[in-house]
């Protein structure tokens, strides 16, 4: 179904708005929207991985004659002791752990497709 001649003028003063507002996200369908989110989210995931294999995470690190990931605390204490008691209270968690509790709220996995089936 092709837009009227009135409906027309307006979409395109709708797309120069949210153009000049830095919204052209919002010119494009929903379809297309999520297919580039999907690409920007895969792009993230394989960066964040290669810095982790090569070392260049400061806070994840492999963990030496093992597959395990060793996690530290994104904080740099003014005060270490202070630092300390402060995260004593937390229980430590594998990031396993973490996202098996949030899918078990959220069931974000069910949304997760691989995008092959090598594995």
């Amino acid at each position: 179904m092709r837009p009227s001649r009135f409906i027309r003028p307006l979409q395109d003063k709708r797309d120069k708005h949210l153009s000049e507002a830095g919204l052209d996200w919002m010119s494009q369908s929903a379809e297309d929207y999520l297919i580039t989110l999907k690409k920007m989210f895969n792009e993230k995931m394989e960066a964040v991985s290669q810095r982790i294999e090569e070392g260049d995470n400061p806070y994840i690190k492999r963990k030496p004659n093992a597959e395990k990931l060793l996690w530290s605390k994104a904080v740099t204490p003014k005060d270490e002791v202070l630092t300390e008691r402060f995260f004593a209270h937390f229980d430590r968690q594998t990031i396993v752990r973490v996202l098996r509790k949030v899918n078990e709220e959220t069931g974000f996995l069910d949304h997760l497709k691989p995008e092959t089936n090598r594995h």
